[in-house]
């Protein structure tokens, strides 16, 4: 094992570090004949007369020592042996500074990539990730809980502020969603070469896309310039190698790669940039939006494009305009093109805001032939209309029509918590994040059911999942005595729940066991819970 801060013996969390055990599989069928004559550690597990011994059984999930032998849900594939995870992801700073929580998405075989923003040394899993100056680090963690490879984005001169805001699992590696304010930084790779990139707009942000093979070694970079403040914030795969970006500029002079100016006479807005697998851009569609948050991007299998945001004021998508003030909006642009194909705007007058990543989207089945998308958001103080449905103050899901944009059904998840996270299960759930404000709470409503809670202090967590219907499957409430939020949720392949945080400095509880984050220094944590929403015990 692997071990950097260890809890309390009683406790149901390990801050760092992974332990396996055996965990439960379910056999199917023999060997094929034919895989007598495979090597070891491979078997012949495809139904055809060739042997090609394709199956690698020593980490094959639906292979585990052997054709057709199925690792449960939560467990893994080591050494032939299906292993239990027993712990969760952490972080362990070297001295008092803050650190970003990571920010995750899912890598093949079940492994995850981390990413963390920090201006002092980091150790992740017992490795050692240095801070050159104030750095944003990517890292591949794999299932069994080892670091495969760490890499940085560093300022060159003087130390400014470098962060990976978003990032996406790809067929070849990942893509970081990234932005940096100093005038030069370096992007490493685990080859130890690294790339140097100029901010031509310092000191204001520029963006840059930043694509790695899965290896760690550098793929390709997009530069997002401007005369004002510019930045990537999201960033979406269609699983063919195609990267889907949002962004956010300000000024008057907007700049992708080697293209022209962008803005169009607009002096802040948003843009989409689509990306080939080889780091050229096929397209960029650039919208007016002031002061605007994204909340998410997302891409379905036909290659439609949708973006959920918040404007100040009034936008303009296409030829539509809508008027409002932090009102969320999704509009949907074509794959091929970047065309836009709709706009609408989903709350009254009341201030409502986007979650973060708060797009998922199901694919498509003989009741849903166009697949489904659903929004998670936030309702203002009084009553908002989502299409024909009223929705009180509170955690809010919309499903939406992919065609038209209308909002086929909408119902309020909790008056009790603001969304930070939705995501889908591999049985067509959903599940939901979110923090609760409320420091005198004492008692969580979610979907209409009460459940007892103390609030622990300024900000706790909450976790709920819930069918696409809005039918409760479980909640989940937790905290500390101080500040603690949200930042980044997946579900991977197997129903497996992984939900990055923000810690403050004083103990954290879940499942009725408390431990100090990193002895009194802020740090972050990657939970894992089971598709049922149970922390795995000690």
């Amino acid at each position: 094992m692997r071990s950097l801060l260890l809890p309390p013996a009683s406790s149901s969390l390990l801050l760092v570090g992974f332990t396996a055990l055996l965990g439960s599989c379910s056999f199917v069928r023999d060997f094929d004949e034919f895989s007598a004559q495979c090597q070891t550690g491979t078997a012949e597990c495809v139904a055809d007369d060739a042997v090609s011994c394709e199956t690698n059984i020593d980490d094959d999930h639906e292979n585990c020592g052997g054709c057709g032998i199925t690792c449960a849900a939560t467990d893994y594939c080591g050494g032939g042996t299906c292993l239990q995870y027993r712990v969760n992801l952490g972080i362990q700073q070297m001295a008092s500074s803050y650190v970003n929580a990571a920010t995750i998405a899912d890598a093949a075989n079940g492994g995850l990539f981390l990413g963390y923003n920090h201006n002092t040394d980091i150790s992740v899993l017992g490795t050692v990730v240095p801070a050159t100056n104030s750095d944003a680090s990517l890292l591949r963690v794999n299932r069994r809980g080892d670091v495969n490879w760490a890499i940085s984005m560093t300022s060159v001169v003087v130390p400014e502020t470098e962060r990976i805001e978003s990032l996406v699992a790809t067929n070849y590696g990942v893509v970081a969603a990234t932005t940096f304010r100093s005038a030069n930084v370096d992007l490493s790779q685990s080859s130890g070469a690294s790339v140097q990139v100029a901010n031509a707009s310092s000191p204001d942000t520029d963006g840059i896309l930043w694509g790695v093979n899965e290896d760690g070694t550098y793929r390709w970079h997009l530069l997002a310039t401007g005369t004002g403040n510019t930045s990537f914030s999201k960033v979406a795969t269609d699983g063919q190698g195609n990267v889907y970006a949002a962004g956010v500029f300000n000024g008057t002079d907007l700049r992708i790669g080697t293209s022209a100016n962008l803005a169009d006479g607009n002096v802040s807005g948003i843009f989409v940039v689509k990306v080939l697998s080889n780091g050229a851009r096929q397209w960029t569609s650039v919208f007016a939006a002031p002061t605007s948050v994204l909340g998410a991007i997302e891409v379905d299998a036909a290659g439609n494009v949708y973006v959920f945001s918040v404007s100040t004021g009034a936008a303009t998508i296409g030829t539509t305009t809508l008027p409002g003030n932090d009102t969320p909006r999704l509009f949907s642009l074509d794959g091929t093109t970047g065309a836009v194909r709709w706009f609408k705007s989903y709350s009254g007058a009341e201030p409502s805001f986007a979650a973060g990543d708060s797009i998922v989207r199901l694919p498509a089945d003989a009741t849903h032939p166009s697949g489904r998308i659903f929004v998670a958001f936030y309702c203002g103080n009084v009553a908002s209309a989502v299409g024909p449905f009223q929705i009180g103050q509170g955690s809010a899901i919309a499903e939406i029509d992919p065609t038209t944009g209308d909002s086929a059904n909408a119902f309020l998840v909790s008056p009790d918590f603001r969304p930070f996270g939705l995501a889908r299960d591999p049985e067509g759930g959903l599940i939901l994040s979110g923090y609760i404000p409320d420091p005198a709470l004492t008692e969580l409503e979610v979907l209409g059911q009460t459940f007892p809670f103390t609030s622990a202090g300024m900000w706790d967590i909450a976790l709920v999942g819930l069918s696409t219907e809005g039918t409760l499957r479980f909640e989940r409430a937790f905290g500390s005595a101080a500040l603690e939020y949200p930042v980044r949720l997946v579900v991977n392949d197997y129903g497996t729940i992984f939900l990055s945080t923000y810690l403050s400095s004083d103990p954290f509880t879940i499942d009725g066991s408390t431990f100090m984050p990193n002895s009194g220094i802020v740090s972050s944590l990657v939970l894992r819970f089971d598709p049922a929403g149970v922390a795995p015990a000690p």
